[in-house]
Parts: C-alpha cells; structure tokens; sequence
C-alpha cells in the first residue's frame, strides 16, 4: 500500500492547449519545442487556445502529463 509522500513531486509545465487530430488536447510548448499528452482530457478542454500553467506528474515512458491542476498563465 502507498503511503502519504510516495507520490513523485509535481512539476509546472508552460505552454498552450492545442487539439491534436480534432480528438485530444495537448500541451504544447513553443519555447522548448516539445509537446505532452495531457491524462485529464475534460480539464484541458476548458482550456483550449490558451496559454497554461499545468501542475502535473510527467511520465518521461510516454510524455504523459498527470494533471493536478491547470491555470490561465499570467500574460
């Protein structure tokens, strides 16, 4: 069983909400020229066209982010 703390420590993550395919919502980040699945599908969708701040887990297997939370980034 888990314990409290075993978790991997979030990280932030800046970039855009983009639509790969018309079907999943990635975030996409211009400055490093990467982009990372987003596991919280419904919470990007919010956010769609916008530049984000996303508080998440990345697993580097499949650059996968595990949203904790996403917030308008500040202009």
């Amino acid at each position: 069983m888990a314990q409290p703390g075993d978790e991997p420590a979030a990280s932030t993550f800046t970039g855009k909400i983009v639509s790969q395919n018309g079907d999943r919502f990635i975030l996409r980040d211009d400055v490093n020229e990467v982009w990372y699945h987003l596991d919280d599908q419904a919470q990007a969708q919010k956010y769609l066209g916008k530049d984000v701040l996303v508080t998440g887990v990345l697993d580097g297997r499949s650059d996968m982010i595990h949203v904790r939370n996403i917030v308008m980034a500040k202009p």
